[in-house]
């Protein structure tokens, strides 16, 4: 576990993702304020469609400025999620070169792919708090005991994921188009732009075990609802932090095997 992710690379690991960072605007005029229309452009869409068009409401106020907050407090984690897994799943193959001529650990690449991802996330999450305030709608003393939290739960959810995605894609070469198109069914399956009160009975199991439904839920608790994430989401923080130290000490292990694979 010595040459493992941060410990012993730190500068290097805030040297990536920096470099991931800037790799996403190279060359753009607009620079740095992609990084904040894009989020802003994709709310405006989903908040024009489904609380203008199709009069869909999370809460009994039922304006189109609460449904735009809940909206974005579910989009921005998992975008973050979906970003972090798809390039994941070729991190490998897009950097043998890099693996196979360096001692550079696989597992410091994908911590750099979720390292960007946060920054990014945390942009969008100030844009957040901004117009939360403004609306009166944010629950401040909760934002600040728990957000850390929550971003410590949705990139050990991430990472442990990622890191499997990884590892699969390099035995299956059709696995991050498919990962793709799961991650686009997860998304409708998640309630995102739609509230949990919205699903029939009968389909509720698929929210019950969705580590990024309960992920979701706890991020509008926190934000909006005063209140604490229910007991489903520590139950889930648990869990994949369990797996992530079982994984941990065998990822570089398999990367180093499967070289010759990738």
């Amino acid at each position: 576990m010595k040459n493992l992710f941060l410990k012993q690379y730190p500068r290097t690991a805030v040297m990536l993702a920096w470099r991931d960072i800037q790799g996403r605007i190279k060359g753009t005029w607009l620079g740095f304020l992609w990084l904040i229309i894009q989020p802003l452009a994709l709310l405006l869409v989903y908040t024009f469609v489904f609380s203008t068009i199709l009069q869909v409401r999370f809460d009994i106020q039922g304006s189109t400025a609460s449904f735009a907050l809940y909206l974005f407090a579910g989009l921005l984690p998992f975008t973050a999620f979906q970003d972090s897994l798809i390039r994941s799943s070729t991190l490998l193959s897009d950097n043998r070169e890099l693996l196979t001529k360096s001692t550079l650990p696989a597992g410091l690449l994908i911590s750099s792919i979720l390292f960007s991802t946060l920054f990014i996330e945390l942009i969008g999450l100030v844009i957040l708090v901004i117009f939360a305030l403004y609306q009166n709608s944010l629950s401040a003393f909760y934002f600040l005991l728990f957000m850390p939290f929550l971003l410590f739960s949705r990139l050990i959810i991430t990472l442990v994921l990622a890191l499997i995605s990884s590892l699969i894609s390099v035995f299956i070469r059709d696995f991050p188009p498919l990962l793709a198109m799961l991650l686009t069914m997860l998304f409708f399956a998640t309630p995102i732009i739609y509230p949990e009160s919205m699903v029939p009975e009968a389909y509720h199991w698929v929210i019950d075990y969705n580590p990024l439904a309960i992920l979701i839920n706890a991020y509008r608790h926190i934000l909006f609802e005063n209140s604490l994430p229910d007991g489903e989401f520590y139950l889930i923080t648990g869990i994949f932090l369990f797996c992530l130290l079982l994984l941990l000490p065998y990822y570089e292990r398999i990367v180093n095997r499967l070289k010759d694979f990738i």
